[in-house]
């Protein structure tokens, strides 16, 4: 599947993905230097709640132009403590991979109100930073770091974690809804359930609670970090984050290197989230250990 995401032109060969719907807008440089080495390679750069784990702002530099330019992050809607984490792929293949495949930092950035600027030099320290999918409704080969294709319901499921976020993709073989549940007890009791339809290209994406074997209802609180969704080729693609853990009741807590009973579910052709499924399956994935 040919990699689609909404772009937005914002420097010359600088893309932002994805931003986040929060408050109080703010505006960084990232002053980088000493960048001579990757001159035409591709940069991404992510500015991600250290708190929450939500992405504000993701930016991709599809070739970078010479060995010192300032990139400009914004709007960072925020009132919370960020990082900024940022790769270049030196390997050409089109992900993220650790050091030193790739090179790669993160940057404390603090809570930023107004502008700020921020340097950084290729000399430094490198880390890995993790880099997880965008959740923009088109997956990549290799974006993600697992996926399963369910024998039971044709639904193709997508994951990887780090410490704190699960990342996770969903295909339904249909147009209509498609789901997937975490955690369950028996049936659907006790499943964190997210479930999701796209209509007219708009995603309504839901989080919910297994409140008995074959019932389940909203979220007293949702959990989802990011989410995106379309349709394409007859099929019904969504993607969101959520937190391992809450601390909420409605809400089971997962942990890096569990292993996880998953039921996924889809509808051929309703967006209705309440319409019955047309097919439902329970599988079982191993979380990503914590040190990868």
């Amino acid at each position: 599947m040919k990699k689609e995401r909404w772009i937005v032109v914002v420097v010359a060969l600088v893309i932002a993905v994805g931003v986040a719907a929060l408050a109080a807008p703010a505006r960084v440089t990232l002053s980088l230097s000493e960048m001579e080495a990757y001159v035409g390679q591709r940069l991404e750069v992510r500015v991600v709640g250290v708190a929450s784990g939500e992405e504000v702002l993701r930016v991709i530099a599809t070739a970078i132009a010479a060995g010192s330019f300032d990139l400009v992050l914004e709007p960072l809607e925020t009132e919370a403590a960020c990082r900024i984490d940022l790769y270049v792929d030196v390997n050409g293949d089109g992900w993220y991979d650790r050091p030193p495949d790739d090179a790669a930092w993160r940057v404390d950035l603090g809570t930023v109100v107004g502008e700020a600027t921020v340097s950084l030099s290729a000399t430094a320290e490198m880390t890995d930073v993790d880099w997880p999918p965008a959740s923009d409704g088109a997956i990549a080969p290799e974006e993600y770091r697992h996926v399963l294709i369910d024998e039971g319901t044709g639904v193709v499921l997508f994951w990887q974690n780090d410490a704190t976020t699960l990342y996770v993709g969903l295909v339904g073989p249909g147009t209509g809804w498609v789901a997937v549940g975490f955690g369950a007890r028996n049936q659907m009791q006790g499943a964190n359930i997210v479930i999701g339809a796209v209509t007219d290209g708009v995603l309504t994406l839901e989080d919910q609670f297994g409140s008995g074997p074959f019932s389940h209802r909203g979220d007293k609180v949702s959990s989802l970090l990011q989410r995106g969704g379309s349709e394409v080729d007859g099929k019904t693609i969504i993607e969101f984050a959520l937190p391992l853990a809450t601390g909420e009741a409605d809400d089971v807590a997962l942990t890096p290197g569990q292993t996880v009973t998953v039921i996924l579910a889809f509808h051929a052709t309703s967006d209705s989230l309440t319409t019955k499924h047309t097919r439902r399956s329970t599988v079982t994935i191993t979380l990503d250990e914590e040190a990868r």
